[in-house]
Protein backbone atom coordinates (compact mmCIF):
# COMPACT_ATOMS: atom_id res chain seq x y z
CA UNK A 1 0.00 0.00 0.00
CA UNK A 2 0.99 3.41 -1.05
CA UNK A 3 0.44 6.02 2.21
CA UNK A 4 1.20 9.60 2.06
CA UNK A 5 1.55 10.63 5.65
CA UNK A 6 1.01 14.50 5.81
CA UNK A 7 0.75 15.05 9.58
CA UNK A 8 4.31 14.32 11.76
CA UNK A 9 2.08 12.37 14.37
CA UNK A 10 0.84 10.01 11.88
CA UNK A 11 3.94 9.71 10.27
CA UNK A 12 5.16 8.26 13.81
CA UNK A 13 2.56 5.96 14.30
CA UNK A 14 2.90 4.31 10.77
CA UNK A 15 6.53 4.26 11.42
CA UNK A 16 5.59 2.38 14.32
CA UNK A 17 3.26 0.31 12.73
CA UNK A 18 6.02 -1.43 10.99
CA UNK A 19 5.33 0.14 7.43
CA UNK A 20 7.72 2.86 7.08
CA UNK A 21 8.48 1.36 4.06
CA UNK A 22 5.16 1.60 2.34
CA UNK A 23 5.16 5.65 2.90
CA UNK A 24 5.51 7.74 -0.86
CA UNK A 25 5.15 10.92 0.72
CA UNK A 26 5.82 13.35 3.78
CA UNK A 27 5.77 16.68 5.59
CA UNK A 28 8.61 18.78 6.06
CA UNK A 29 8.29 17.95 10.23
CA UNK A 30 8.76 14.32 9.66
CA UNK A 31 11.55 13.67 11.47
CA UNK A 32 10.69 10.16 12.86
CA UNK A 33 11.57 7.19 12.05
CA UNK A 34 15.00 8.35 11.41
CA UNK A 35 15.90 7.81 7.75
CA UNK A 36 12.75 8.81 6.41
CA UNK A 37 12.99 8.75 2.24
CA UNK A 38 9.81 9.93 1.05
CA UNK A 39 9.06 13.27 -0.75
CA UNK A 40 8.29 16.17 1.31
CA UNK A 41 5.08 17.17 -0.29
CA UNK A 42 3.94 19.96 2.98
CA UNK A 43 6.19 22.57 3.02
CA UNK A 44 5.40 25.38 6.23
CA UNK A 45 4.43 28.98 3.54
CA UNK A 46 5.78 30.82 6.77
CA UNK A 47 9.34 31.53 6.56
CA UNK A 48 11.82 29.50 9.07
CA UNK A 49 13.81 31.89 11.00
CA UNK A 50 10.55 33.67 12.52
CA UNK A 51 10.84 34.77 16.65
CA UNK A 52 7.74 33.23 18.54
CA UNK A 53 6.30 36.87 18.00
CA UNK A 54 6.86 37.03 14.34
CA UNK A 55 5.70 33.66 13.85
CA UNK A 56 1.90 35.43 15.70
CA UNK A 57 1.94 38.08 14.23
CA UNK A 58 2.43 36.21 10.64
CA UNK A 59 -0.18 33.52 11.16
CA UNK A 60 -2.47 36.02 12.18
CA UNK A 61 -2.38 38.37 9.16
CA UNK A 62 -2.28 35.15 6.72
CA UNK A 63 -5.60 33.95 8.33
CA UNK A 64 -7.28 37.25 7.88
CA UNK A 65 -6.51 37.49 4.48
CA UNK A 66 -7.50 34.08 4.37
CA UNK A 67 -3.98 32.74 3.55
CA UNK A 68 -2.70 29.28 3.69
CA UNK A 69 -0.29 28.38 6.24
CA UNK A 70 0.73 25.48 4.46
CA UNK A 71 2.13 25.19 0.43
CA UNK A 72 0.88 21.69 -0.87
CA UNK A 73 2.64 20.33 -3.96
CA UNK A 74 0.12 19.33 -5.94
CA UNK A 75 2.76 17.76 -9.08
CA UNK A 76 4.66 15.83 -5.72
CA UNK A 77 1.75 14.29 -4.53
CA UNK A 78 -0.08 13.58 -7.63
CA UNK A 79 3.74 11.53 -8.72
CA UNK A 80 3.04 9.91 -5.25
CA UNK A 81 -0.03 7.79 -6.62
CA UNK A 82 -1.02 7.18 -2.91
CA UNK A 83 -3.60 4.77 -1.88
CA UNK A 84 -3.99 6.42 1.18
CA UNK A 85 -3.68 9.77 2.48
CA UNK A 86 -2.83 10.62 6.52
CA UNK A 87 -4.12 13.93 7.97
CA UNK A 88 -6.14 16.16 10.48
CA UNK A 89 -9.06 18.19 10.29
CA UNK A 90 -8.55 19.48 14.02
CA UNK A 91 -6.12 22.38 13.23
CA UNK A 92 -6.09 24.76 10.05
CA UNK A 93 -2.76 26.33 11.75
CA UNK A 94 -1.21 23.74 13.02
CA UNK A 95 -0.95 21.59 9.91
CA UNK A 96 -2.26 21.04 6.80
CA UNK A 97 -6.02 21.05 7.15
CA UNK A 98 -7.88 17.57 5.80
CA UNK A 99 -10.28 19.22 3.83
CA UNK A 100 -7.61 20.99 2.04
CA UNK A 101 -6.34 17.39 0.96
CA UNK A 102 -10.02 16.02 -0.29
CA UNK A 103 -10.07 19.16 -2.37
CA UNK A 104 -6.26 19.13 -3.89
CA UNK A 105 -6.97 15.13 -4.72
CA UNK A 106 -10.16 15.81 -7.30
CA UNK A 107 -7.98 18.96 -8.61
CA UNK A 108 -5.31 16.84 -9.64
CA UNK A 109 -7.14 13.94 -11.15
CA UNK A 110 -7.11 11.69 -7.80
CA UNK A 111 -10.53 11.54 -6.42
CA UNK A 112 -10.89 8.22 -5.39
CA UNK A 113 -8.01 8.38 -3.07
CA UNK A 114 -9.08 6.82 0.63
CA UNK A 115 -8.48 9.69 3.02
CA UNK A 116 -8.40 9.07 6.74
CA UNK A 117 -7.95 12.18 9.07
CA UNK A 118 -6.45 11.64 12.56
CA UNK A 119 -8.52 13.85 15.47
CA UNK A 120 -7.74 12.49 18.66
CA UNK A 121 -9.02 14.93 21.91
CA UNK A 122 -8.17 12.75 24.34
CA UNK A 123 -5.99 9.83 25.36
CA UNK A 124 -8.32 7.61 24.76
CA UNK A 125 -8.91 8.88 21.38
CA UNK A 126 -5.41 8.94 20.39
CA UNK A 127 -5.51 5.03 20.85
CA UNK A 128 -8.45 4.45 19.58
CA UNK A 129 -7.58 6.50 16.35
CA UNK A 130 -3.73 4.36 16.58
CA UNK A 131 -6.56 1.72 15.78
CA UNK A 132 -8.72 3.24 13.01
CA UNK A 133 -5.52 4.59 11.32
CA UNK A 134 -3.86 0.89 11.38
CA UNK A 135 -6.88 -1.10 9.87
CA UNK A 136 -7.20 2.04 6.93
CA UNK A 137 -3.41 0.69 6.23
CA UNK A 138 -4.02 -3.44 7.03
CA UNK A 139 -1.39 -2.98 9.58
CA UNK A 140 -2.26 -4.64 13.05
CA UNK A 141 -2.18 -2.39 16.07
CA UNK A 142 -2.15 -4.97 18.38
CA UNK A 143 1.97 -4.76 19.71
CA UNK A 144 1.71 -1.13 19.39
CA UNK A 145 -1.43 -0.49 21.31
CA UNK A 146 -0.58 -3.23 24.47
CA UNK A 147 3.12 -0.84 24.02
CA UNK A 148 1.45 2.37 24.34
CA UNK A 149 -1.01 1.08 27.17
CA UNK A 150 1.82 -0.22 29.66
CA UNK A 151 3.68 3.23 28.93
CA UNK A 152 0.62 5.04 30.02
CA UNK A 153 0.24 3.09 33.26
CA UNK A 154 3.88 3.85 34.16
CA UNK A 155 2.57 7.66 33.68
CA UNK A 156 0.11 7.38 35.89
CA UNK A 157 1.93 5.75 38.63
CA UNK A 158 4.57 8.57 38.48
CA UNK A 159 2.02 11.17 38.50
CA UNK A 160 0.79 9.22 41.64
CA UNK A 161 4.24 9.45 42.86
CA UNK A 162 4.30 13.42 42.24
CA UNK A 163 7.70 12.47 39.62
CA UNK A 164 6.26 13.73 36.19
CA UNK A 165 7.65 17.29 34.72
CA UNK A 166 6.36 18.13 31.46
CA UNK A 167 7.83 21.26 29.93
CA UNK A 168 6.80 23.76 27.38
CA UNK A 169 9.03 24.26 24.44
CA UNK A 170 6.59 27.50 23.13
CA UNK A 171 8.10 30.36 24.77
CA UNK A 172 6.15 33.33 22.56
CA UNK A 173 2.61 34.55 23.08
CA UNK A 174 0.10 32.82 25.17
CA UNK A 175 -2.07 30.58 22.67
CA UNK A 176 -6.38 30.34 23.40
CA UNK A 177 -8.49 27.84 21.76
CA UNK A 178 -11.71 26.92 20.47
CA UNK A 179 -13.67 24.71 23.35
CA UNK A 180 -15.58 23.22 20.83
CA UNK A 181 -12.99 22.39 18.15
CA UNK A 182 -9.17 22.64 19.91
CA UNK A 183 -8.69 25.29 17.04
CA UNK A 184 -7.26 28.71 17.58
CA UNK A 185 -9.57 31.80 17.97
CA UNK A 186 -8.86 35.00 16.42
CA UNK A 187 -7.25 36.09 18.98
CA UNK A 188 -4.87 33.25 19.36
CA UNK A 189 -1.21 32.95 19.12
CA UNK A 190 0.34 29.17 17.01
CA UNK A 191 1.35 27.67 19.89
CA UNK A 192 0.96 23.78 21.70
CA UNK A 193 -1.97 22.93 22.12
CA UNK A 194 -3.54 22.66 25.84
CA UNK A 195 -3.23 19.26 25.31
CA UNK A 196 -0.32 17.28 24.33
CA UNK A 197 -0.84 14.14 22.74
CA UNK A 198 1.93 11.40 23.31
CA UNK A 199 2.28 9.66 19.73
CA UNK A 200 4.29 6.25 18.91
CA UNK A 201 7.53 8.08 19.07
CA UNK A 202 7.81 8.57 22.51
CA UNK A 203 7.23 12.39 22.77
CA UNK A 204 4.17 14.00 23.26
CA UNK A 205 3.72 15.75 19.55
CA UNK A 206 1.00 17.79 18.77
CA UNK A 207 0.91 19.52 15.18
CA UNK A 208 4.72 19.77 14.54
CA UNK A 209 5.51 20.98 18.36
CA UNK A 210 7.28 18.54 20.41
CA UNK A 211 6.63 18.21 24.37
CA UNK A 212 8.73 16.16 26.36
CA UNK A 213 7.70 14.68 29.44
CA UNK A 214 9.85 12.13 31.63
CA UNK A 215 9.78 10.55 35.15
CA UNK A 216 12.77 10.77 37.72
Amino acid sequence: MRIASLLPATTEIVGALGRADDLVAITFECDHPPGLTAPVVVRSALAGDLTPGEIDRTVRERAAAGLPMYDLDREALRAAAPDVVLTQDLCGVCALPGHTVTEVLAEIGLPDVAVHSFDPHTFDEVLGGIADLAAAIDADAGPLLSDLRRRLAAVETALVDGRVRAPSCWSGPTRRSSPATGSPSSSAAPGPSRRPVRTAGGAARWRGRTWTSRTR
